[in-house]
């Protein structure tokens, strides 16, 4: 599930990289990619769909918060996230309870460059683990 996918390049990388079924979901109605039989447009809110999936991914405007976005990771085996924080711009894509929620989560795989960074998660962890310096710069843009 590709979460709030707007015009739907994310959802279109990941057929491509394999994925047999993408569902992309946004409030907005700018996808583009309506030829993709792999993909299923849904032009919702998040909290309207009650589709499971295997793995979701979040990217998300800035400073914004997603209603229903916790809810739907606890269901979801694996969360790929796509963000950009910084500190002293005052830039997060992301909420405190996400980057909590995903410092619960065991860390897959992190990687990052000067424009974006990613994370995968998978399995619920019993104690927070350390959060990577993405995640800590999110954190650190609510707190304050």
């Amino acid at each position: 599930m590709d979460i709030g996918c707007g015009h739907g390049a994310q959802s279109a990388a990941l057929v491509k990289l394999g994925a047999k079924q993408v569902i992309a979901v946004d409030e907005e109605d700018e996808f583009v990619h309506r030829d993709n039989k792999s993909i299923y447009f849904m032009h919702d809110r998040l909290e309207d769909v009650e589709t499971k999936v295997d793995v979701a991914l979040v990217s998300w405007p800035i400073n914004t918060e997603i209603p229903g976005l916790l809810l739907r990771l606890e269901q979801t085996p694996v969360v790929i996230y796509v963000g950009h924080n910084s500190i002293e711009t005052g830039i997060s894509c992301g909420t405190l309870p996400f980057f909590m929620h995903m410092t619960h989560r065991k860390l897959l795989a992190s990687g990052y460059n000067k424009k974006n960074s990613m994370s995968i998660v998978g399995e619920r962890l019993l104690r927070p683990r350390r959060p990577t310096a993405e995640e800590a710069r999110g954190m650190r843009k609510w707190k304050d």
